[in-house]
């Protein structure tokens, strides 16, 4: 697969266009006349997103907002609705509209546009394209989107405001970092902070650092804080590894409130970087950089798992992360939270990759396995050899939490009991932290015998075997030594969400050795998502995982993923329920599978399963014939081009381009994500 989609800025007017993909004319937009500069001004009332009552569009910007520009910039857009059981003419949508400080344009189509990414190098993407133009004003900017769908019984949504900064200069401010060299007020700075902190007495708004000389260490934040209306750049001629050392491991934040890194020579090694923490409102933006774990992928934090359950932390009252044309190399949580990612590769990554992420979009994935962390390793044996009649322990406590207790008792009463503790400190105070220290314990009770046999993992992921590290009530170490297992219970999933939400696209993305759920729709309502042309294959001989719908879907449309060795749970035994407008069509899935009573109103069409597989009540087209191995050209290896049956069984396609940009036919097309 190549990279795919584009890069924040060409060398001076915005991003670099290459070329037309296609030749479509893209419109031009300028705010209205009633703007001054000032963000907002333009629009004698600007677009409101509706409360939702019944299905939207679902619809996310492709291209981070906040950028400055100089003449025009391309702006583009994601969006497609489920138009009564099809997104073939233009995504399902009768149209989206781009509003701009008081002026809109009507973008009736969707099309492919080629451009340079970050290092130069064309990316390709499929969007709805607009064009912001500089009018001869330099200021601060709105822009929203409207998507409307062709379904009329839907609402329109609309996403915004986005900022951005047409200017008279593409950096207000533009300075070197090299440590060798001597500083020079406002043109070369030895480090990142002191730059950072002249652009706080310039009240920068756009500034950029150019690192000129090779660096390897940790970011200095400025000693005070600032906050600004655009982006601080960094990019680098030179390599730069930016790292933490053991003795100073924790999580990286600037004082600096919105920065951007761009570019290959940048890399992050998150070995001993618990999380990268934006400072106030703002987040990070993260153009062609590299993330790397130079420990490897299964090494332990604490002897524990990572402290943070995503790379880069999102909270509510923050923006979101952006993450365009980057790649990730053994790093765990790579894109979660809220954040967007396009155009990325991850290679070797675990335990999860997206969750709750709102934008995947034509990223690359290969090798997701948390094999290692999830495999149980034999700890401890427990032995009681006094003249008690019986002896049990017992453990309460949910597995890897901050606080379990072991209770032992003696012909029924307690004998000792010991708190484990899971957190940074009782890390550090290394009494009470660690299986060796459960160990002791137990062989300070009279009788008693602990025999040691792994200390590599922390004490509260201890467990029975076989019990996925649960709590257990008393157990006889009397009759026989009784073993103790760690383990980490990580469930690996590509997309998982965990929250209320509603607006997700997931579309153009392959996956390919893994060990991992592919989709798992679970817990709360989940409204206006798309999951479209994505192709997932795991690693040969795994049979231990399948998709899984379960919860409230409203308006989810499933359709033209190829999941070529994993079939899909349907779960109205966990909650699943569905209402008019959801969709599960032209997919290929090893099979497909009801967990409970079937519901009977779901719109299930044309999808393919394997040989054998039995076909679900209430789905109508399906066929069946061939395998992961025979119904593609090697999806094991990530060539996910249709074979064998998937080749003959064709039938009308929803969506009128495939994983890879290229054009289905309209009356018959092969079922999957790839032509």
């Amino acid at each position: 697969m190549g990279r795919r989609g584009f890069g924040f800025f060409g060398r001076y007017r915005g991003i670099a266009e290459l070329g037309g993909g296609g030749g479509s004319f893209i419109s031009r937009i300028s705010p209205a006349s009633a703007w001054d500069g000032t963000a907002g001004t333009g629009f004698a009332s600007a677009p409101v997103d509706p409360p939702r009552t019944t299905a939207k569009p679902a619809i996310h910007l492709i291209v981070p907002p906040r950028q400055a520009f100089t003449d025009e910039l391309l702006v583009g857009v994601y969006a497609g609705a489920n138009d009564k059981g099809s997104l073939f003419n233009t995504m399902g949508l009768q149209c989206v509209i781009a509003h701009y400080e008081g002026n809109r344009v009507i973008i009736n189509a969707p099309t492919m546009r080629t451009f340079a990414d970050a290092d130069g190098r064309p990316v390709t993407y499929f969007g709805w394209w607009i064009k912001l133009a500089h009018n001869g004003t330099h200021g601060l900017t709105n822009l929203y989107f409207e998507a409307i769908a062709r379904d009329t019984t839907m609402q329109n949504r609309v996403i915004g405001p986005f900022l951005f900064l047409p200017s008279a200069t593409l950096y207000d401010y533009d300075v070197e970092v090299a440590a060798s060299q001597d500083e020079v007020a406002g043109v070369r700075y030895k480090t990142v902070a002191n730059a950072m902190a002249y652009f706080k007495t310039k009240l920068a708004q756009r500034p950029r650092i150019r690192m000129t000389e090779a660096f390897s260490g940790d970011l200095e934040s400025p000693s005070s804080p600032y906050v600004a209306e655009g982006y601080c750049t960094i990019e680098a001629t030179a390599p730069v590894l930016i790292h933490k050392t053991y003795a100073d491991r924790a999580e990286l934040r600037l004082k600096y409130d919105r920065v951007r890194f761009r570019g290959g020579n940048i890399t992050f090694d998150m070995r001993h970087i618990a999380r990268l923490r934006p400072y106030n409102t703002g987040n990070f933006q993260f153009d062609g950089v590299h993330f790397i774990q130079s420990g490897g992928r299964d090494e332990l934090w604490n002897k524990g798992d990572r402290p943070a359950a995503h790379l880069v932390s999102y909270v509510e009252s923050k923006e979101s992360p952006w993450f365009t044309e980057c790649t990730f190399s053994n790093t765990a949580n790579s894109v979660m939270q809220r954040a967007y990612a396009r155009g990325c590769a991850f290679n070797t990554v675990a335990p999860d990759l997206a969750d709750a992420c709102l934008l995947l979009l034509g990223c690359t994935i290969n090798d997701l396995d948390n094999t290692v962390s999830r495999t149980e390793i034999d700890a401890l044996q427990v032995h009681y050899t006094g003249v008690g009649a019986s002896a049990t322990l017992a453990l309460s406590g949910t597995l890897g939490s901050n606080s379990r207790t072991f209770t032992a008792k003696v012909d029924g009463s307690v004998v000792g009991t010991f708190v484990v503790g899971g957190t940074s400190a009782d890390f550090a105070a290394d009494t009470n932290y660690n299986v060796a220290d459960v160990a002791a314990w137990i062989n300070a009770l009279e009788s008693w015998t602990a025999t040691l046999l792994d200390d590599t993992r922390k004490a509260v992921q201890l467990g029975l075997p076989d019990t996925n590290g649960n709590n257990f009530i008393d157990t006889d170490v009397k009759t026989r030594p009784t073993m103790l297992v760690t383990q980490f219970d990580f469930h690996p999933d590509i997309m998982q969400r965990t929250s209320v939400d509603e607006n997700v696209i997931v579309a153009d993305n392959v996956g390919y050795n893994l060990v991992a759920q592919s989709i798992f729709l679970n817990l709360y309502q989940l409204c206006d998502m798309l999951i479209v042309n994505n192709a997932f294959a795991d690693k040969a001989g795994v049979t231990t995982y399948f998709s899984q719908l379960a919860s409230n879907h409203r308006h989810v449309v499933i359709a033209h993923n190829s999941l070529a060795t994993q079939g899909i749970l349907l779960r109205p035994d966990l909650g699943y329920s569905v209402d008019g407008y959801c969709l599960i069509a032209n997919n290929v899935f090893a099979s497909m599978e009801w967990c409970g009573t079937p519901i009977t109103t779901i719109a299930m069409h044309n999808n393919h399963l394997h040989e054998k597989a039995p076909i679900p009540p209430y789905a109508t087209g399906t066929t069946v014939g061939g395998d992961g191995h025979t119904l593609f050209v090697d999806a094991l290896n990530g060539d996910f081009r249709p074979a064998g049956a998937l080749l003959t069984d064709t039938k009308k396609p929803i969506i009128a381009y495939d994983g890879q940009q290229r054009s289905r036919l309209s009356v018959a097309s092969t079922v999957g994500a790839m032509l």
